[in-house]
Formats: structure tokens, sequence, C-alpha cells
């Protein structure tokens, strides 16, 4: 695994423990300073293949940790 590939493995792993639901890929942009969403994307289908995150593929939020025993909660409604 490649420094960038650990940074966003760690992002993961902070976010879920500071706020109980998965990051966004916009929110992992901006904790990892990679600016390219695509980038993000490219690097959490190499940590899927590792096994190191699983993920929903079209359902918002649905990344986490492999191994991690939590229970997802709906995303956070935003007020209008």
């Amino acid at each position: 695994m490649d420094r960038r590939q650990q940074s966003v493995l760690d992002e993961i792993i902070g976010f879920w423990r500071d706020h109980q639901y998965s990051p966004s890929i916009r929110d992992l942009a901006r904790l990892t300073g990679i600016n390219s969403t695509s980038l993000i994307r490219f690097y959490l289908g190499k940590l899927r293949e590792d096994g190191q995150v699983l993920f929903d593929d079209g359902i918002s939020r649905s990344i986490r940790p492999a191994g991690l025993s939590i229970t997802i909660k709906s995303q956070p409604r935003r007020r209008q």
C-alpha cells in the first residue's frame, strides 16, 4: 500500500471514529489534500481490492473500514 492509499484509509478510520458515519468522497479529498475526487475513487478501488475497505456502489456515505464492527447510520440530513 502506498503512502496516499494509507492516508485515505487513515482518514476513513478517523472519520468513523469521530462521526460514527462514513466520509463522503469530497470529505476524503479535503482531509487528505488530494484535490481530485477521481483519484480518491481510484484509491478507494485499490483499498477495496486489497480488502481494506468496504462500500456499496451507488449508495452515498457507505465507505467503511473492513473488519470494523459498526452499525451503519443513515446519512445525516442537511437543513434546507
